[in-house]
């Protein structure tokens, strides 16, 4: 079950989602993605970069607790002092697709930045994207920031087969798989989580730790990881983030996967530090 989302009015009139505290979190180590990226690539790369972003939302979001206003990650790209050269938007909600779009005209682009903005469900957008960007001699940047399962496994696959693409994906462990993965397993024609995993192996490592009591949310990370390494990401430029509720409870990890070092370096300098300012974990291996 995908948490449903919630929106609300931001600043500015038009549609944001309302989101809780730990979302800052996920969105500070986000911004700090974009920036080592953009910044580190602006050089070599300046005329061929590509973000990719297939839940895009509205562009703002509002904090549950205190109304606090924050760029979502596809604004803060949008927004870069050293911007991609394309950007490939989407969303299936069509009022945010709609907010989003006036956001990024009130951005002023120069005429060497394309963005392209597509209202579609995620798994039919991936197709003219991957098209789009071919076998260009490119560097990318691919979010997956859905609300729960809906990306599927093959569209995670139809983007790597992009060759130079980093990939941030979050998984949602604790927060949808383990809540909905007894019924899911006792539904054969129930395909969602089928769909999201990279094969079925899930349904046997779940019946394994509900038979022994163990967690099987660790395994299901376990499982995805290795899915990344069928699709030549090469498993030591795989690392994880788990983010965690205000009350500590362990909600899902953001997936960074690259194929080159570089990729690597950009993720551990984006998570070295909290939103608070404090040295962190600076990745985990799986």
């Amino acid at each position: 079950m995908s948490t449903k989302p919630i929106y609300v009015r931001a600043q500015d009139g038009l549609r944001a989602l309302q989101v809780k505290r730990h979302s800052g979190e996920k969105l500070h180590y986000m911004r700090r993605l974009i920036d080592q990226f953009c910044t580190g690539t602006k050089d070599r790369w300046r005329h061929a970069r590509s973000y990719i972003d297939l839940f895009s939302g509205p562009g703002m979001n509002v904090y549950d607790d205190d109304g606090q206003e924050e760029k979502s990650a596809s604004l803060e790209a949008l927004s870069h002092k050293f911007p991609f050269t394309k950007y490939f938007i989407n969303d299936i909600d069509s009022e945010s697709v709609n907010s989003l779009q006036s956001r990024i005209a009130s951005l002023n682009l120069g005429a060497a930045t394309q963005v392209k903005v597509t209202c579609s469900d995620c798994n039919l957008a991936v197709d003219s994207i991957v098209s789009s960007i071919g076998r260009a001699p490119c560097v990318n940047l691919a979010v997956l920031d859905g609300f729960g399962i809906e990306c599927h496994w093959s569209t995670v696959k139809k983007l790597a087969s992009i060759e130079r693409i980093d990939l941030v994906i979050l998984f949602p462990g604790n927060m949808t798989l383990v809540r909905n993965a007894e019924r899911w397993s006792q539904e054969e024609n129930d395909a969602r989580l089928d769909l999201f995993m990279p094969d079925k192996s899930w349904r046997t490592v779940w019946s394994d730790r509900r038979l022994t009591g163990g967690k099987a949310a660790p395994d299901f990370l376990n499982l995805y990881v290795n899915g990344l390494t069928t699709l030549h990401y090469r498993r030591d430029l795989i690392h994880t983030k788990l983010i965690k509720s205000e009350t500590g409870q362990p909600l899902y990890h953001l997936v960074f996967a690259s194929r080159h070092p570089l990729g690597a370096k950009f993720w551990q300098q984006a998570v070295g530090r909290d939103d608070a300012g404090q040295t962190s974990m600076l990745f985990e291996n799986i």
